[in-house]
Formats: C-alpha cells, structure tokens, sequence
C-alpha cells in the first residue's frame, strides 16, 4: 500500500510544509496590505510606496460576512432586509420597520438568492456566506434588487443524513431540502423582475421591462453584469435568453421609465462573455467618456470592442489577433487606458495569464509582467499597486510588488519547496502533441511517482474534465486556488495519485476554454464524444513515445462532467479503458442543470438527436472493467440520482461485480475530501496496479 506516500501530496500537506507557496493578502487601504502563507507564518505588513516590510504586530483584520438577508445603506442610515420573502426597511437611527411588500411568497420571493445556483442549500447548512442579490445608487438613495419568479420550476429533492433527529433516538435520521432547480429541457425556468426601492420615501418601483432569464446566478450576484450610470438616472445591465444563443446590453432611463437596447449580440450555437470561470462579464460602463467596453469572440478570439454609450456604434476594436483577452481588471478613465489579463499572445504556454496594459483606441499595447510563467494579480483598489504570482508547475513561486507601470517595488516572497525535495517530486513533464485534426496544438502534463523508473512499464491514469467553461491542465504552483480554472481538482490530487505507482496525464482537448470560440465549441452537441476521442488519440500517441507507458493497464478518473466522461469512457472503450473512478458523475445530460447543458449540448426540443445515445445507464451493458462511482449524499449540483439510477442500471446488467458505490453523507461535491480520495486511490491500486510489464489486469 503506497497510500501512507500519496497523503504526502495532498493540498493540505503542500500548503502546510511549502512556506510562501500562496500569499494570502489583506489591503489596508490603497498603499499597505498584509500578507500571511498558509503554513503559519507570522503576517508582514508591506508599506507599498518604499517596499519596507516589517512584522504585523496587530490582530488581522476580519472580513465582514456577507449577510443573504439585509443590507445596509452606504450612509449607515437604514436597512434593507427580507423576511418571509417579503421586503422590509428599517431605521438605524429610530429601529422603526416598514414593510415594503406583502406578496413575497416561497416561489416569488424579493431580494432572494435563487435555488438555480444551489447556494441556498449551502447558505442554510452554514457552508457558503453570500450577500442579499441588490446594488445601491451611487447616492445611495435607492437599492436596486428583484423578485424571483420560480412559480411551476420543478421542485426536486436533496436528502442529509443528521445524527440525533429521532426523538428520544441517537439513530441517524434523514432531512429532506425541497428546492426549486429545472433541469434541460423544463418547460420553465427561474426568472428575476428588478424592482428599485426609495430608501428615503420607503417606495417601491416595478421597472418596466422583461422579467430577466437566469444564468445559475442573478445578475446582482455576477460582476459587472448590472450597475447604474454616475448620476443615478440610469441603469445598465446584461440580458441574455434561455439557450445564450443571445445576449444584449440593456439601458434604463428611470425618469422615461423605458429600456433601451445598446447592443445585441448572437451565434450560432453559445454566447460566452468571458474566458475564464464563474462568468463574470468584461463590459464596463464608461459614463465620463460616454463609451463603453465589450467583450466578444466574433472574430474566433476573445477581444475587447469600444462602443458609443449614446448611440450603441461601434467606436474602434480594443485588442486583435490569435490570442485571447481573459479578465479586464481595471479601467483608467484619466488615461483612458485598460488593465487586463490575458493569455496565448506570449511564447510558450498558450495557457500562461499574463497581465497588459493598453489604451481605449487600440495603441500602447503593454505586457508589464513580461517573465515566463504564469501570472496571478492581486490589485488595489485603485489598481496603483499589484502582486505579481509568477509561477508555473515546475519551479516555485515568486511573488512580486510593482507598481501600475510593471516596475517591479519589490520581491516579497519565495515559496520554499525543500518539502517536496526532500520527498524526491519529480516536477511533470509538459508535452504538446496535435489534435485529431493533424492541426490543432495540444497541451498537457505528465505526473510521475517519486520513485520513477523509466525502464519501466507503469499504469496510465487519465485525469480529466471535460466542461467547455474550463481548462483542466494545472499551470501554476499553488495551493489555495488563484481562481478555480487553475486549480479544480488541483495539480497535488494529480501528483498524490502518480504517487500510487501510475503515470497520470492530464490534456486539455478541444471542447475547453481559454482558446478560440472554435477550440472551444469543438464539443458543442458533442460532450458525449469529442473529449474521450481526443484523450485516448492523445494517450495513444503518448504511449509511442514515452515507453513507460502501458497501454494495456489505462484507468480514468474525472468529477462531476469529468465523472460522466469518466464511467462513459469504460462503458464506450472497454478494451481501452479497464478501471474508472466517477466522482459526482452527470450520468444524464438532460436531466442536469439547464443552465449548463442547454449551453453546451443545446435546448431540448422535438426532432433535435443532441440528447439522443447520451445516457450513461443505456451503456450498462458494456462494462467489462472495474468502476467506482462515488458521490456526495447532498450534492445540490449534479444530484446524487445520476450514481444512483447508473448502479441500479449496472445491477440490472448483472455487473454488480464490476461495480462499486460509495456514497458521503452530509457533502455536496466531494472530489477533494478524505474519504473520497482514499477510496478511489485504493480502488485504484487494487485493480488497476495487478500485473507488470504489459500483463493486463484480470476481473
């Protein structure tokens, strides 16, 4: 059992035993922030104007916590708050409390956070802090929220094991949360209507528009999708339809009480408006210049467009070429200049965030973070400052401080990796290969076991994820996660998993993101095929040239999207495929999330075959290897019947010897937590680490 050496490479142990591997940061205010690590310690404080640091003496600043209930005036005045669904308002001053609505009701609620996202279940559990859905004007006058319409959404079901519920019992009982939540293909869907509250007259105004789809999250809880313009007239916000074949920048003029249309844009199959995860827009209101910024792939990349606030025209297009623009961190109205992300401009790895600086008519096009690697940013407020992570898989991180023009103030920190040193890591090894179209370049790491040996034949483990909203591939050197597509699952679940005496590969195929609109809907109507096509081609031609590699012993491991391509990969390929481990597994396109499969597969609708053949139950049949599913018994995302409905069907098949299920009480998604990985790493070495040199595992 190598178990006892694969915790070694957990996040956890990483973070703990690696000093300065992350940096997490705190900002005082606009020139000074404090920064801790994760293995403990003591914090500094960073004088930003002269690079001094010096020890933090103080107690850490706390956060406030974000409170999904009530809301307080920028002024300290009132409050505005909900309870039982309804909108209420009080004095600060005074405690007096108006009641503003009286027709919130469970599926109509105001200012609520919708079950679409999951967040309430979480929210209700303890596990997750969100604020009430709302923005207030810059006067602060009015707070702008909405009321959800969630009447005839189908309402499903999440049960929780509690210890001690049954009176006068320590037995385990069950609760049952009852959620709004359509899956593809409902007849409806969640929508928002945006009501305005007068905070100084108590009033409430309906906004004469269109109730607005949802997209996993309100508008309120997304950055950059709603705001309103300086003078507090107007307000600006994103709409798109049900299929985000669509998608347009809105306008509303409270005195004229009408919405106006600035831009529209279509596409065939998706509408994106940003590269990187979590869906947070790029388009800023620049109200002083009379313009604002958009975000668009019309050209096959992800590129920024200046348009006329007034007339909606087209101003001049911001960026150009075959590299893409990530995430617009800052915009200067002084210089008229933007700060952005971006990645595939510079040499090497297309992946690598690199952080530009250039001006509104196109010019100046400035890299001010010009080092290999990739790169983190963390900005004050004003973006005077930044903290440059430069890292990438193989080499440890070095954090800077420079000023907004790239020069470098100075290096804070860099991380300490005696750790995995001492444990003898081998750093994996990059590797580009094409696609199968002969064209296309592919990218992707091999993870190998401290005690490598490369006169050796060892198992292979396809790690993968297939989302089109995503990358896979780790690229930087980190712990804590410096945004979720470059950390989720992480490269140390990978590196602990090689340390089970397998190769583990992970590739970032067509179907992914962070490349262009073609790279990425590769595997529109297609996620049932074009990712397992591209990762056994890639593992196929990797074999050839690296002779560690046995064909003959290849297991899979994927979560959530990944846990589907990962039990369709043994159903679909089993003299390829002989072990699978399928965490969270949306075994059933249709009946998962409409945001998310009617974006990538497409809407259901009569005579259209994009859901036809994509249920992993209808290939019980074929298995032949061994899988473990596995899944988190509250899991409010991908719900914990796609694991159940898939074992029953395998059962049906009579495969109940090929078949594992564990489910975890009391989690949602579970693809880092103790007990998931000690069962799917001893499910691992138990079948797929049988036989040496080329002899095939035997069930």
């Amino acid at each position: 059992m190598r178990i006892p050496s694969a915790k070694k490479f957990t996040r956890e142990a990483v973070a703990k035993h690696c000093p300065n591997i992350d940096l997490n940061l705190i900002w005082l205010n606009e020139d000074r922030f404090v920064y801790t690590d994760n293995s403990g310690q003591k914090p500094v404080l960073v004088n930003c104007q002269t690079g001094e640091k010096t020890e933090f003496k103080q107690s850490l600043p706390i956060p406030n916590k974000p409170n999904y209930t009530a809301r307080i005036s920028p002024d300290q005045k009132v409050k505005i708050c909900t309870e039982d669904y309804n909108l209420f308002l009080e004095d600060l001053n005074t405690q007096n409390i108006t009641q503003l609505t009286f027709d919130g009701r469970k599926d109509q609620a105001y200012a609520a956070i919708p079950c679409t996202c999951r967040v309430p279940l979480q929210i209700e559990s303890g596990d997750l802090d969100v604020p009430m859905p709302g923005l207030f004007s810059p006067n602060g006058k009015t707070f702008l929220t909405h009321q959800l319409d969630e009447r005839d959404v189908t309402i499903r079901s999440v049960s929780e094991t509690k210890s001690g519920l049954s009176s006068g019992s320590d037995s385990d009982s069950k609760l049952v949360h009852n959620y709004f939540h359509p899956y593809a293909g409902d007849k409806t869907i969640p929508t928002q209507k945006l009501i305005s509250v007068n905070l100084e007259l108590g009033e409430i105004e309906v906004l004469n528009t269109d109730n607005l789809y949802i997209e996993f999250f309100t508008i309120f809880n997304l950055k950059n999708w709603i705001c309103y313009s300086k003078d507090n007239s107007k307000i600006f916000y994103l709409r798109l339809v049900r299929g985000y074949k669509k998608i347009s920048l809105r306008e509303y003029d409270f005195k004229l009480k009408q919405e106006k249309v600035l831009l529209c844009e279509k596409t065939e199959n998706y509408i994106e408006i940003n590269s990187t995860f979590f869906w947070d827009s790029n388009v800023r209101i620049l109200d002083d210049l009379g313009h604002f910024i958009w975000w668009s792939e019309r050209d096959n990349y992800g590129h920024l467009y200046l348009y006329n606030l007034k007339t909606g025209r087209l101003k001049n297009q911001i960026t150009f070429g075959s590299w893409v623009v990530l995430d617009v961190l800052h915009v200067d109205t002084k210089e008229q200049t933007i700060y952005f992300t971006g990645s595939g401009k510079e040499p090497g790895d297309v992946y690598y965030r690199y952080l530009y600086k250039i001006n509104l008519d196109g010019s100046g096009l400035i890299c001010l973070t010009p080092e290999l690697g990739d790169h983190f940013i963390q900005a004050s407020a004003n973006f005077t400052y930044f903290i440059d992570s430069i890292s990438d898989i193989r080499s440890e991180p070095v954090h800077k401080l420079r000023h907004k023009s790239g020069d470098l103030i100075c290096t804070l920190e860099t991380a300490d990796l005696t750790y995995l040193t001492q444990l003898n890591w081998h750093k994996p090894e990059n590797f580009k290969l094409k696609a199968l179209d002969n064209k296309t370049d592919l990218y992707g790491e091999i993870f190998k076991p401290t005690d490598f040996d490369p006169t050796k034949k060892y198992p292979v483990i396809d790690h993968i994820y297939p989302g089109p909203q995503n990358i896979h591939v780790p690229k930087a050197l980190c712990t804590n996660g410096n945004n979720v597509a470059y950390r989720w699952p992480g490269l140390w679940s990978m590196q602990a998993l090689a340390e089970l005496g397998f190769i583990v590969i992970a590739i970032d195929t067509p179907g992914s993101t962070q490349r262009s609109r073609d790279f990425r809907e590769a595997s529109y109507q297609k996620i049932q095929s074009i990712p397992l096509l591209e990762h056994k081609a890639a593992l196929e031609k990797l074999a050839k040239k690296y002779k560690y590699i046995d064909l003959n012993r290849v297991g899979i491991v994927g979560h959530s999207a990944g846990g589907y391509v990962a039990a369709r990969a043994i159903l679909c390929y089993p003299d390829f495929y002989k072990v699978a481990v399928a965490g969270s597994g949306v075994h059933s396109l249709k009946n998962f999330m409409a945001y998310w499969s009617e974006k990538y597969q497409g809407l259901v609708n009569s005579g259209n075959p994009n859901y036809d053949n994509t249920d992993n139950v209808d290939l019980a049949e074929n298995l032949v290897g061994k899988l473990l599913l596995i899944h988190g018994e509250k899991d409010d995302n991908v719900l914990v019947e796609h694991s159940l409905n898939l074992y029953q069907a395998l059962v049906k098949a009579g495969k109940q010897d090929l078949v594992e299920l564990l489910l975890l009480p009391c989690y949602h998604e579970c693809d880092e937590v103790p007990e998931y990985l000690s069962k799917s790493w001893a499910f691992f070495e138990k079948w797929l680490s049988v036989g040496e040199n080329n002899a095939k595992p035997v069930f």
